[in-house]
């Protein structure tokens, strides 16, 4: 009874939270839906002293280009074009971009509005479009090498990884005219292309395309031939409405405030409701239901990635110093007679299935594996071979060699290799299956 009245106050302190938020942000309205409709665009004012079909855009210097659209024609004697401006777009900052169609050149002028702005032939400083090919000698266009065009001053830097839709050419745009070019190709681990050269003031009104450039690298990926379309934003043929994205209204200290406190409450609500979760075992019994293993917390160094240790309660480790009969004596699987005397080589489980678990080490050859006849038996892990690692005794040294499992063998950490043989010493850990060991003497 007192669990429903429970969930059923925290299922209305949560609505009641919701609601707070709902109205903490209603006021968060366009800015547009408050302005009057007597509001004037701005407009900048250019002075056209080209000829020929122009298309401009405004390029912000945060945000969203708008669409290409033809310049307006004069509406005076005077060659003079009026731009209107968004009304929700800054000033400051935003370019504004002349393409010439008929020869393929671009003139960048900063928006102001101020004074009139000249645009001449002399603005022009850029081409639309670079083609750069880069082919295998008959056998086709490359791809997934990457292509980078710099120039400068200024600095210009853009990059192009070919793909096999490009049929081996690198498209790069707004590249500056009168100032050396330089391609760099670059595959791999290849002996990088490059040239340099500086672009023709006339270039063709589809796009300047660089000569062929010809690699001769081993094993390169190449596709069939054939040129892109060129990108230009002289593809639009009608005037298109710029789209303009109203400003956000902003909010009250109020609404400030209430929104801190939403927030704070429902971080509240979220952390009470795990910390419960947690004591009362849901989460745990969850992630066990999804096929998660928890592994024991536990100091020291990892074990390999990707094995995971069983999350049962073992018997610990009780330390043990040289003369002392052991206090584990008997409690592995498999091992008949009592373990006393004189400290010999022993195998103790630090972590995992076999935790707790102490193995004598006897004879100068050792088997370890999932078979019961082997001289250490792990039959109860899953994750461990039927003959899975042999140790070996020569004059007091020992050394652990990989039998051939399937999961491996972890020497402090580093996996043995098939065969490899290793020397071990005290404090050595080993890692079999899901179980770590720590070797002793």
């Amino acid at each position: 009874m007192l669990g429903t009245v429970r969930a059923r106050m925290v299922l209305a302190c949560s609505l009641l939270l919701l609601g707070v938020a709902a109205y903490a942000q209603k006021a968060q309205v366009p800015a547009a839906a408050l302005a009057t409709s007597s509001k004037r665009a701005a407009t900048m004012q250019i002075k056209v002293a080209v000829t020929g079909s122009l298309l401009y855009r405004l390029i912000p210097l945060a945000g969203i280009a708008t669409v290409p659209v033809p310049v307006p024609a004069a509406s005076s004697a005077a060659p003079i074009a009026a731009i209107p401006l968004p009304a929700n777009m800054p000033i400051k900052g935003t370019t504004l971009e002349v393409v010439d169609t008929t020869t393929g050149k671009v003139a960048h002028l900063p928006v102001q509005t101020e004074r009139i702005s000249e645009l001449d032939e002399g603005s022009f400083t850029f081409v639309q479009t670079v083609l750069v090919p880069v082919q295998v000698q008959n056998k086709g266009g490359v791809t997934d090498a990457t292509v980078t065009l710099t120039s400068g001053p200024p600095t210009y830097q853009q990059q192009w990884t070919l793909k096999p839709a490009d049929g081996g050419v690198a498209q790069f745009t707004n590249v500056p005219l009168r100032n050396p070019v330089t391609v760099k190709v670059v595959n791999g681990t290849d002996p990088p292309f490059e040239q340099t050269q500086t672009l023709p003031t006339n270039p063709p009104a589809d796009g300047y395309r660089w000569p062929t450039i010809y690699v001769s690298w081993p094993d390169t990926h190449t596709v069939a031939i054939h040129s892109p379309m060129p990108t230009s934003a002289g593809s639009a043929t009608a005037p298109v409405a710029a789209p303009a994205t109203a400003p956000l209204q902003p909010a009250s200290p109020l609404d400030k405030l209430l929104s801190v406190v939403v927030s704070a409450g429902l971080l509240a609500l979220l952390g009470w409701g795990l910390y419960t979760g947690y004591q009362r075992g849901h989460i745990k019994k969850a992630l066990e239901g999804m096929g998660v293993v928890i592994p024991p917390m536990e100091s020291g160094q990892p074990g390999p990635p990707g094995v995971q240790f069983d999350s049962r309660e073992r018997v610990p480790v009780v330390q043990i110093t040289e003369g002392v009969v052991d206090p584990l004596v008997g409690v592995a699987p498999g091992m008949p007679q009592a373990y006393t005397g004189a400290p010999a080589p022993k195998l103790i489980g630090k972590a995992g299935t076999f935790t707790g678990t102490i193995f004598p080490l006897g004879g100068p050859l050792i088997q370890i594996g999932r078979d019961t006849s082997c001289d250490v038996p792990l039959a109860s892990d899953a994750n461990v071979s039927r003959r899975h690692a042999t140790i070996t005794s020569d004059g007091g040294t020992f050394s652990i060699a990989d039998s051939g499992s399937s999961n491996g063998t972890f020497l402090n950490g580093t996996r043995l290799a098939a065969g490899e043989v290793k020397p071990i010493a005290p404090g050595d850990e080993i890692h079999i299956g899901n179980t770590r060991f720590r070797f002793e003497v």
